[in-house]
């Protein structure tokens, strides 16, 4: 007799755990999400100068060229390979 009970207890909780999943995953949470906002165009504010003027650079380093400066300013030879060393097969010259 006792293994009847269990047999029908175990029924009524897998009918109360499918009821309670079915239940659960229905439910709608909308709640949850902000709503949502339409596109809209905003300008920006006039009256800054960044955005009512066109762009201006520092007029000493507007033509400037870095790498040629660079090397200007280098002693001669530096940017020539050595010929002693390791080389990446492992002999050195």
């Amino acid at each position: 007799m006792a293994s009847v009970w269990r047999r029908v207890g175990g029924i009524a909780g897998l009918w109360a755990l499918c009821l309670a999943l079915s239940f659960g995953c229905a439910t709608r949470k909308d709640y949850l999400k902000p709503p949502k906002i339409p596109e809209e165009l905003r300008a920006p504010p006039s009256n800054e100068a960044r955005f009512s003027r066109p762009v201006e650079y520092p007029k000493e380093v507007l033509n400037e060229d870095m790498l040629a400066k660079k090397a200007s300013k280098l002693p001669l030879g530096a940017l020539k390979g050595s010929k002693g060393g390791v080389s990446p097969g492992g002999i050195s010259n």
